[in-house]
């Protein structure tokens, strides 16, 4: 599954891959590709409102110059320059509120996040293809680490695995209980073992 997200000058393709994402950013003809493995997306989303600030900072200038302009109006050539500040302030802040979209945050790695546009092309699109991404990190995430107990593997390393797949919220509680349960009973004649043989 895609979703291609447009918002003025800026593009991005999410692609949703067998064990990865695919995530294309496109702005102003300069492109950057990433790609995401599930190992290292979170489940946890934010809510995230982006706006740009090159609007704002032109209107708080334009507001600032506009009271001046207003306090110290003199001369018949100055008395409609407040009228002029006071018009480029307002074109900025309504660009600058057009701009601000309201975007969905989901983290990997450590402080590198995801974003997509919660409305863009559509709400139902957007929250569909999330309903699909964590379905398909949770399949692929549990056919490779979320195994049945196995000898031939230490414990340590099973019981981690099943650890991790907790806090990556792939299984409930309920299953990671079941696990380590089956896992305890197929290692327990081992791990009364201490001592020499």
């Amino acid at each position: 599954m895609e979703i291609q997200q447009k918002r003025f000058f800026e593009k991005q393709e999410i692609r949703i891959m067998e064990t990865k994402i695919l995530h294309k950013i496109t702005k102003f003809r300069s492109q950057t590709e990433i790609t995401i493995p599930y190992e290292n997306l979170s489940r946890n989303i934010e809510t995230y409102t982006r706006s740009k600030d090159l609007f704002f900072i032109p209107c708080i200038v334009c507001c600032v110059c506009t009271f001046f302009a207003f306090i110290y109006r003199g001369s018949a050539v100055e008395i409609n320059t407040w009228i002029f500040w006071f018009l480029s302030a307002l074109i900025f802040g309504i660009l600058f509120h057009l701009t601000k979209e309201d975007q969905w945050r989901i983290q990997y790695q450590n402080s590198f996040y995801l974003y997509l546009y919660q409305k863009h092309p559509n709400k139902e699109t957007v929250d569909a293809f999330l309903t699909t991404l964590f379905e398909t990190r949770d399949q692929y995430l549990r056919s490779l680490y979320f195994n049945a107990p196995n000898k031939n593997i230490p414990y340590e390393l099973q019981k981690s695995d099943l650890q991790w797949l907790r806090r990556m919220e792939v299984i409930t509680s309920a299953e990671f209980n079941e696990a380590i349960k089956k896992l305890d009973e197929l290692f327990k004649q081992e791990i009364h073992k201490i001592g020499f043989n």
